[in-house]
């Protein structure tokens, strides 16, 4: 997709000496279900030299833009930095991408751990349901005394036992049902990503 935001800002000469470009990024995991797993902003880059581009490492890239200022760069550095991205837009997105996969692949843990917990919560629910359904049952049958009931109210009674026996022992069955809903959905997250903004990244020295 195009992009529609870009910035350039400077950074210490001690950091590079040369442009730095960075590219930002929506990440989303999405599961079986197409149901949104998790989202986060991600971002990859690398330095420019001589007209080519080459990835920096996740730790030196957060050193440089966290470093960013926003001082004012040069018309002729700006129209050097819109000269060279045609050179650098396939490999930038190249970085994105393969940033995108090692982060996807960073977050399997915490989802296999929130899909354990979604499981387990829900059996915790289910299973005390049932247990109060059984109680509320076992309760009834021991205190109440059917004389002192009409024919319409005794009915009526039947058919609420026979309804919370009925829901107890679907219980079961269906605490299998939606451990498969959430394993499906968690079993194989895919990444999706969508491009934000684009920063350069100038040394103070070649800003001017």
């Amino acid at each position: 997709q195009r992009l529609f935001r870009v910035t350039a800002r400077t950074i210490p000469n001690t950091l590079s000496d040369t442009p730095v470009v960075a590219a930002f990024a929506r990440l989303v995991l999405l599961g079986g279900d197409h149901q949104r797993l998790h989202e986060e902003l991600v971002q990859a880059g690398g330095v420019i030299r001589d007209g080519r581009f080459a990835r920096l490492g996740v730790t030196e890239l957060d050193r440089m833009l966290d470093s960013a200022q926003p001082a004012p760069v040069s018309a002729a550095m700006q129209a050097r930095l819109t000269e060279v991205w045609p050179k650098i837009e396939a490999a930038l997105v190249s970085a994105v991408q393969a940033r995108v996969a090692e982060r996807a692949a960073s977050l399997q843990k915490l989802l296999a751990d929130r899909s354990a917990k979604e499981i387990g919560d829900m059996r915790t629910i289910l299973s005390e349901l049932r247990q109060s359904i059984l109680a509320e049952l076992g309760k009834g049958a021991q205190s109440v005394q059917l004389s002192l009931f009409s024919q319409p109210e005794r009915d009526q009674r039947e058919r609420d036992v026979n309804g919370l026996r009925l829901r107890a022992e679907q219980i079961p069955a269906e605490i299998e049902q939606e451990t498969a809903v959430i394993e499906a959905r968690y079993a194989a997250p895919q990444p999706r990503f969508f491009p934000v903004a684009v920063m350069f990244l100038v040394p103070e020295r070649l800003a001017r």
